[in-house]
């Protein structure tokens, strides 16, 4: 997500509630207190960070990858990568780090399975590049879609990152690639 879309986010989120705490506490005061409505407009988007990103954070979601295991070998340069999330309807996405490179490569999203299960195919590289090399996938989960958008974390398929995001996410597994 461009930069520009996580600030208009920012300021949608937290600055509509300040201005219209600032007009109904001045409307309800007559504009006699304009002190007390700015200290209301003030409060608003602390009282916003609040109930976003600390009580709707409470129901973080836990995801596992099942296959492959750690230290697993693999051969070619796809792999199907299964695992489950609670809740079931929580978002997962796979990124997947090659151990000689900097970041992680976003994957296509996974397909669903009942009761959470979920399973996606990854990318390890080329036919060429990326045989007799280490690679990492982690799984990250949202449970609240909206929240991961407010905090800029939506993921698209085939973007780099540098990190895997502030999300909940799975253990790490390394794997080698023979082939």
């Amino acid at each position: 997500m461009p930069p520009i879309f996580q600030i208009l986010g920012l300021v949608v989120c937290f600055g509509a509630p300040a201005a219209i705490a600032f007009v109904v506490s001045g409307w309800l005061w007559s504009w006699r207190r304009p002190l007390a409505s700015l200290a209301v407009a003030a409060s608003a988007p602390v009282a916003c960070y609040i109930i976003l990103f600390l009580f709707a954070s409470r129901s973080a979601a836990i995801v596992r990858i099942e296959t492959p295991q750690d230290a697993d070998v693999v051969k070619g340069g796809w792999l199907s990568v299964e695992g489950d999330v609670k809740p079931a309807d929580a978002s997962v996405t796979i990124l997947v780090h090659p151990t000689e490179a900097n970041g992680w490569w976003v994957q296509a999203p996974v397909q669903k399975g009942i009761g959470g299960a979920w399973r996606a195919g990854v990318s390890l590289g080329t036919s060429t590049d990326g045989r007799h090399k280490h690679f990492q996938l982690v799984a990250v989960a949202a449970s609240s879609p909206w929240l991961a958008a407010l905090r800029g974390q939506l993921l698209r398929e085939g973007v780099r990152v540098v990190r895997p995001p502030a999300l909940p996410q799975s253990e790490i597994v390394s794997i080698w690639r023979v082939e």
